[in-house]
């Protein structure tokens, strides 16, 4: 049996309630660019500044924010500064920086759907 073979690609795909609000947001808060559109079937694909790794927005009647949805971790070389970004565009995080000693910081977050996000960098050594 042959193995997978990646393509060195990751698509994350997010529901959420309007896709032009969700565009706007990714655009204007993370910093995501526009690459494809289809408005006839309420879908979007934005480009990430990950290499490899693009995010999908569907628009669906219900929206985002499901329990037990994907939690995307977006790696940062600062994460104070990823904070003071996104806290002055008024998001949601839960709470403070939080550190596991030796190994991670994160902090986490919330698109205008209620879909969980963080962001990680090394930790404070």
């Amino acid at each position: 049996m042959a193995g997978i073979d990646y393509n060195h690609e990751v698509n994350c795909g997010l529901s959420v309630s309007n896709v032009n609000d969700a565009l706007a947001w990714y655009s204007n808060v993370l910093g995501f660019e526009l690459s494809e559109r289809m408005d006839q079937i309420g879908f979007a694909v934005l480009k990430t500044p990950v290499p490899g790794v693009v995010l999908g927005i569907s628009e669906t009647e219900d929206g985002g924010g499901k329990e037990g949805g994907v939690t995307m971790t977006w790696g940062v070389n600062d994460l104070e500064a990823a904070k003071a970004t996104i806290e002055a565009h008024g998001v949601r995080t839960d709470g403070d920086i939080r550190e596991i000693p030796g190994v991670v910081r994160i902090l986490g977050f919330y698109d205008p759907d209620g879909n969980h996000h963080q962001f990680w960098a090394e930790p404070n050594d």
